[in-house]
């Protein structure tokens, strides 16, 4: 039979295999102090020949002269422009821009629904109109804002006063006159 460099034949190396795969060998019993000293030497020991491996100086300059992406642009994201979508209004079917009279400036609806989505503009222009008067609005906004903020007061205005009417005529109690006549 052959002998192995570790001085074991064939078959008794095959043996020794056999029985740490069957657990009747603990492997910490037969491992000798030359074996560890061996492993140790070829691992963790650093040949004194070689260069060290963790000399500071020589890592700071790999580093400095690596190239880590640095000299390459960075892209710039690219938006597409979206077109803005503006409101419809309902009673017209025309366009309505935020912020903007509206492009109908004939249109009552169209300045109805600029009036009704501006809560803050109208009570300052309403706030105007009572301190300075229709001349500052007019010299303000000019004179088509001011006649149609004008109709646009006046139709709430009227609204309300009508509900109030209503209000104040439920609360009245309409006798028939003729009917105290007879009784």
């Amino acid at each position: 039979m052959e002998e192995n460099n570790n001085g074991l034949s064939d078959l008794s190396a095959l043996a020794v295999i056999g029985n740490v795969e069957a657990g009747m060998v603990d492997l910490a019993s037969d491992v000798t102090a030359e074996v560890v000293a061996e492993v140790h030497k070829e691992f963790f020991e650093v040949p004194e020949a070689s260069p060290s491996l963790f000399d500071m100086d020589d890592a700071k300059a790999a580093m400095d002269s690596a190239d880590l992406g640095a000299s390459k642009p960075v892209p710039k994201p690219v938006y597409k422009a979206r077109p803005v979508e503006h409101a419809t209004v309902v009673a017209c079917g025309h366009k309505l821009e935020a912020g903007h009279f509206p492009r109908n400036s004939n249109c009552e609806d169209c300045w109805f629904a600029l009036f009704e989505t501006t809560p803050e503009g109208v009570a300052s222009v309403h706030q105007l109109l009572l301190t300075d008067g229709t001349r500052a609005v007019t010299a303000m906004h000019g004179a088509k804002f001011t006649k149609h903020f004008g109709r646009y007061l006046q139709s709430k205005l009227l609204g309300l006063h009508q509900q109030s009417g209503e209000q104040i005529a439920e609360g009245l109690q309409v006798l028939d006159i003729n009917a105290e006549r007879t009784a």
